[in-house]
């Protein structure tokens, strides 16, 4: 989740055309942002001169700013590729229990199993319970599991990554 306090600020940025700067606080913070183009970005904001220089900051730190904008991705896609491969070693782990013949039968059924009561009871539960929060706990609880049987797709992957990164900024 974005800070209640920077939702002003970047709406303002975008308005006024200062989207590598509003990325750029997305990805690194104000502070690290205001530090780099030596400016208060708000006090900048409140004038006319002063969003004129924030514009001209903007192109002559334009490679800073695109820098600070990547680092983020670059760690995105390193957590992706992270839980891709865990995705991956999981399904690998299940298909070798699954396929091996000298597994007893809990052993290959025991995971799906507690798929499925998880998947059953948070049925249940979101039939007999009224409370919102609870709700949204169980609705999570079972996409997980779901995920895990029949995989993500990229626009979860990256809307993860995006929650991630958003609620680390708080």
């Amino acid at each position: 989740m974005v800070a209640p306090l920077l939702i002003p600020i970047l709406t303002t940025l975008a308005s006024k055309g200062l989207d590598l700067i509003g990325s750029a606080i997305l990805a690194k913070g104000k502070d690290v942002v205001e530090k780099e183009l030596g400016v208060s970005i708000e006090d900048e904001l409140s004038t006319p001169e002063g969003t004129e220089q924030l514009k001209n900051l903007q192109m002559q730190h334009e490679e800073k700013l695109l820098e600070l904008s990547l680092e983020d991705k670059k760690l995105d896609q390193n957590y992706f590729k992270l839980e891709v491969d865990d995705a991956a070693s999981a399904r690998t782990r299940e298909i070798a229990i699954a396929t091996n013949e000298e597994a007893g039968w809990l052993n290959r059924n025991l995971v799906p199993i507690m798929a499925l009561t998880v998947i059953l009871g948070g049925g249940v539960m979101l039939v007999y319970t009224q409370e919102t929060d609870l709700r949204m706990a169980v609705v999570g609880m079972m996409t997980m599991v779901l995920g895990y049987y029949f995989g993500k797709s990229s626009s979860e992957w990256r809307k993860d990554s995006t929650i991630s990164r958003l609620t680390d900024k708080v």
